[in-house]
């Protein structure tokens, strides 16, 4: 096979016979029950000689609503602690952890400006933390039909590991998060919480090997609505995945484990 029509399908309809398919294809999974609530439309092309794999399809961006994130910015907290003698980068403006544990801070967070919609950079000092962003619109959080779209959002954005273990965005009021790990070379999907130790863990439900390299750029696209998240890596389909609970689509962040990298163009939008 050396060309395969990119055609719409939806990820719970997989009409190819004759060819083997992509892990891509195969890899929903689900905590309980069926994943056919939600299914957006993909191509599927062919991903290597006789391997068939799913691709965002263009068409979704008309699931685009209105733009939620604007000029948001890192949350304050009481127990805010100054880090600018920890910086060898320059000026940068504090970005301020969920939890601060000890005297040191786990993970130095730091932006050029004050919003966040622009580079925000993490360097670790042998921890994991986290960090919110305010001044996202909260949007629409309750569906009033099952053909209302609006509770659910989409969340694009850039992200470079040049180091350590990996860094991943958190969203909801659950705090899920698709942690890219790249000394263990996968892609990890779990919540964050308080740790007893450290500032913030994360309870990995699932996994995902994938080939990750330090210093490469990921263009990171999340779809999440009601119990269903799925997530692309550089326009490949990374996993479709079922929660226990609807996703409450309140509260954004960053989370970091003994790395440093950059978090660039961090954009979210209420679908339609």
């Amino acid at each position: 096979m050396t060309a395969v029509t990119s055609l719409p399908l939806t990820s719970n309809s997989l009409p190819v016979t004759g060819c083997r398919l992509s892990p891509a294809l195969l890899n929903t999974r689900t905590s309980h029950g069926s994943n056919g609530r939600i299914g957006f439309p993909k191509l599927v092309r062919e991903a290597a000689p006789w391997e068939l794999g799913l691709y965002y399809w263009d068409g979704c961006e008309a699931l685009k609503g209105e733009a939620l994130h604007g000029e948001w910015k890192a949350e304050s907290f009481d127990n805010k602690r100054p880090t600018e003698l920890l910086h060898d980068e320059g000026p940068a403006e504090q970005l301020v952890s969920l939890r601060v544990v000890g005297q040191v801070p786990s993970v130095v967070w730091s932006s050029d400006t004050p919003s966040v919609a622009g580079a925000v950079r993490f360097s670790g000092l042998g921890g994991v933390d986290a960090i919110a962003c305010s001044g996202v619109r909260a949007g629409v959080q309750t569906a009033e039909t099952i053909n209302d779209l609006r509770n659910g959002r989409i969340i694009e954005y850039t992200l470079t590991v040049g180091s350590g273990t990996g860094a991943g965005l958190w969203f909801g009021e659950q705090k899920w998060c698709l942690f890219v790990n790249v000394r263990a070379k996968r892609l990890e999907l779990g919540t964050v919480r308080e740790g007893w130790m450290a500032s913030q863990v994360l309870d990995i439900d699932t996994w995902r090997d994938w080939q990750l390299d330090y210093g490469m750029p990921l263009a990171i696209r999340l779809f999440v609505r009601n119990e269903c998240i799925e997530a692309f890596v550089d326009d490949k389909h990374v996993l479709c995945y079922r929660i226990e609970e609807d996703m409450i689509p309140s509260g954004i962040g960053l989370f970091a484990e003994d790395a440093a990298g950059t978090f660039e163009d961090i954009r979210i939008w209420q679908m339609q």
